[in-house]
């Protein structure tokens, strides 16, 4: 997919790093640029690097491979791989960052005057299709994750934080609050996120879901919590001083 090449600054860095979050905010048009011979050369070389590492995870395992056989097999050299992928987790996630930048992108495509929260719900409603094609990929990641540390700390440390970051730094924005002094976005942002996860994961078993819409799914999760924790705020309010 095309964002992920089109978000990514000269020197490679990940997409992720290169979208500014607190800008999206004040944008009602796509921030991603018609790409030039240098963004396809550094897109083209991302690609060429996760497209080795994932063959040789899936040739010889994720723990037997080592970042010299990826870089070789990419034919570039090692400092350049680490130019693109700081890891050999982040290889192992190369797939997670084409989602975060669509979802990026979509955000940034919404008008400035939106609600926070529908603003993230239509832009995660509009990256299904990116969550639902990658899904093999990540949910690969996920076992790998099971099994070792080093990914799962990965996992829980650098994109399910930096997703979190980046949506609550844009709630924020919509808000025109100050994160050290007001908790929504930081809340709003794990929820959703959260959410959106559940719910695709809930749809992506086609035998036990044959007629599930992640968004339908995602809909209702977000009206059974709203009800839900309405509920628990009244009690937490009525409780005895």
């Amino acid at each position: 997919m095309a964002v992920t090449a089109l978000a990514e600054s000269d020197s490679g860095s990940a997409p992720h790093d290169a979208v500014d979050a607190g800008s999206l905010a004040s944008s009602s048009v796509p921030l991603v640029p018609v790409p030039g011979r240098r963004e396809r050369r550094v897109a083209e070389t991302r690609k060429a690097i996760a497209a080795a590492a994932r063959s040789l995870f899936e040739a010889h395992g994720y723990g037997e491979t080592t970042i010299d056989q990826i870089a070789e097999r990419a034919d570039v050299a090692t400092r350049t791989l680490f130019r693109y992928f700081p890891s050999k987790e982040a290889l192992l996630f190369a797939d997670f960052d084409e989602w975060r930048c669509a979802l990026l992108t979509a955000l940034g495509a919404r008008p400035a005057d939106e609600e926070p929260l529908c603003s993230v719900a239509l832009a995660l409603s509009e990256v299904v299709s990116v969550a639902e094609g990658l899904r093999p990929q990540i949910d690969r990641a996920m076992r790998l994750a099971e099994e070792h540390e080093a990914v799962a700390t990965y996992q829980r440390g650098v994109l399910k934080a930096g997703s979190a970051e980046a949506v609550a730094h844009y709630i924020a924005t919509k808000l025109g609050v100050d994160r050290s002094r007001d908790p929504r976005p930081e809340a709003w942002a794990g929820m959703m996120l959260s959410a959106f996860g559940t719910a695709v994961k809930a749809c992506s078993d086609p035998t036990a879901h044959p007629d599930a819409d992640p968004i339908d799914a995602l809909a209702t999760l977000l009206a059974d919590t709203a009800e839900a924790v309405r509920r628990a705020a009244e009690t937490l309010r009525a409780r005895p001083a």
